[in-house]
């Protein structure tokens, strides 16, 4: 089940971070804390 979260949320921030660019701009758009999509995006390795 983890396995399959974490694979949803690396398409979703891949896909966010290619129509945003900034962490800033995602985590307004999702309405988390900038600080939690950075470090998704470091620990799930999204480039």
């Amino acid at each position: 089940m983890n396995e399959c979260i974490e694979e949803v949320e690396r398409q979703l921030l891949t896909l966010a971070k290619e129509k945003y660019q900034h962490t800033t701009k995602i985590a307004k758009v999702l309405g988390v804390n900038q600080s939690t999509i950075s470090r998704k995006i470091r620990n799930l390795g999204v480039e």
